[in-house]
């Protein structure tokens, strides 16, 4: 299968989970967020659903990008299995970038909101070459990709998670 059909994964996954950061400053642009807080849940539990939101679209995102992948192969009848360097990829990206876009959606005016998205994604591309590169001084990272994705993947995950207990703790006023 041609490279760039598997792009689908990513292409699929980042949209899907950016709508979500997309919500939150729609939400302060339509003052949603001022009548937010007089309705019965708590500031954590706003922000904590926006984070939850952007998680299920994450995973949608995925499962969405590798059935047209599959769908493909099935048409084509090839078999690949570098759909899973894709899928890695797409997790990961989504992740970091969320883990950073969504504080900064948060906290920022909507007008320098793209400030967060702009940083978000140069350190998860940092991330990528920094990871990559010390996990090649303990193994081949070429010859181990799968493993270097799952771990790469797992730590954008408990980023992603940090990002949201401080966040849903932290943030006291995001009208």
């Amino acid at each position: 299968m041609k490279e760039k059909t598997k792009v689908v994964i990513i292409l699929i996954t980042i949209p899907l989970s950016m709508t979500v950061s997309s919500t939150i400053i729609s939400d302060k642009k339509n003052k949603w967020t001022q009548f937010s807080v007089t309705l019965p849940v708590s500031k954590k539990q706003i922000i904590s659903s926006k984070y939850i939101a952007y998680l299920f679209w994450t995973i949608i995102g995925v499962i969405v990008g590798n059935l047209i992948c599959y769908i493909i192969l099935a048409i084509t009848n090839v078999s690949d299995t570098s759909i899973n360097i894709f899928t890695g990829f797409s997790i990961i990206i989504a992740l970091l970038s969320g883990s950073i876009i969504m504080p900064c959606n948060f906290i920022l005016p909507e007008e320098k909101s793209i400030i967060g998205t702009i940083l978000a994604y140069s350190l998860t591309s940092g991330f990528l070459a920094l990871s990559i590169f010390a996990l090649n001084q303990i193994f081949n990272v070429r010859d181990n990709m799968t493993q270097t994705l799952i771990i790469c993947s797992v730590i954008s995950l408990i980023v992603f998670i940090i990002s949201w207990i401080v966040s849903s703790n932290k943030i006291k006023n995001f009208n």
